[in-house]
């Protein structure tokens, strides 16, 4: 991280668009001068930001009612984000049962929607 008393890189001024680029399309190409930022402050900013790429309960419901069986999803599982495929929904669409791939390789049931699943980019 920089230290808080020097100036801020270029790259600082379009980090909110940055943001939403990344958080709705599985590629952003960032082009820039030597010396903006693009290889020391947006992986930062990518990395403070992430935690902020969450559906919001509305939208995880929105989200669930048009999942289907063998849908690619994202899982949080055992602290990280997994791919996985989801094998079953539940009546309400609450709930899935999915299988995660990567290290975690299991079927895990019960998975609730609205905090545990979201799109796969």
């Amino acid at each position: 991280r920089r230290e808080a008393g020097t100036a801020p890189l270029p790259a600082a001024k379009i980090r909110r668009e940055l943001s939403e680029a990344l958080e709705w399309h599985q590629v952003v190409i960032v082009s820039g001068a030597t010396g903006c930022g693009k290889s020391t402050q947006i992986p930062q900013f990518i990395l403070d930001d992430f935690t902020e790429w969450q559906l919001q309960p509305q939208d995880a419901l929105e989200y669930a009612s048009n999942m289907k069986v063998g849908s690619k999803v994202e899982v949080l599982c055992e602290g990280a984000w997994y791919a996985a495929d989801v094998e079953r929904i539940s009546p309400d669409g609450r709930t899935v049962r999915v299988h995660c791939h990567g290290k975690a390789r299991k079927h895990e049931d019960d998975v609730d929607v609205a905090t545990r699943v979201r799109p796969r980019w």
